[in-house]
């Protein structure tokens, strides 16, 4: 839910318009410190992890009394890691000196919201919005090499939305702001939820 406190404008004049913000990173390490087990100071045992995503929003204002804001995003996620192992801790491998276990992780999502925001009564500002995000690539492995063993091999996909309503409004000449907002979220793993909230 959200909990606007904004007062005139509703919003800032410079922010109106589409806002595209985004973002790429890539980190690499090498784990020498025999974490979870893995042979000692062996740069064979390393990690790679990615991370994109971006951000669109556009808002304006209708009047002095009504906005809309409307963001869609993409975001997306890789893991690869490479951990050598001792083959006489794996029972299932021991005829190898060695054993590398591949770790590998990779997700990809988007989605959208809609708000729109109306002040009235004077003191009073109500938020009606809806929430999707659609994360249709949800994908995870882990396997030995040589000999190959695979423990996980796992493919989904699953998706949200939502749909809420909130009221924020001021007492004693704007020293007390009370909010209060009813939201319902359906998850396509679970089913659905209703929550409300006052603060």
């Amino acid at each position: 839910m959200r909990f606007p406190g904004r007062r005139q404008p509703l919003r800032n004049p410079q922010a109106q318009g589409i806002l595209p913000p985004g973002a790429f990173r890539v980190g690499t390490k090498d784990v020498p410190t025999a974490a979870y087990g893995t042979v000692f100071n062996d740069n064979r045992t390393h990690f790679k992890d990615e991370r994109a995503y971006l951000d669109l929003s556009y808002e304006s204002d209708f009047n002095e009394t009504t906005a809309v804001t409307l963001r869609a995003f993409y975001d997306y996620y890789s893991y690869r890691g490479d951990w050598l192992f001792d083959a006489d801790d794996n029972p299932l491998t021991n005829t190898k000196p060695y054993t590398l276990n591949r770790d590998y992780t990779k997700s990809e999502w988007w989605g959208g919201e809609l708000e729109f925001i109306k002040r009235f009564l004077d003191n009073h500002t109500a938020v009606l919005g809806t929430a999707y995000t659609d994360y249709f690539l949800l994908k995870q492995k882990n396997y030995d090499e040589n000999p190959s063993f695979s423990y996980l091999d796992d493919n989904r996909s699953s998706y949200n939305w939502a749909a809420y309503l909130q009221d924020s409004f001021s007492l004693l000449e704007n020293r007390v702001l009370i909010s209060a907002g009813l939201r319902y979220d359906y998850y396509s793993t679970f089913g659905g939820t209703t929550n409300f909230r006052t603060s």
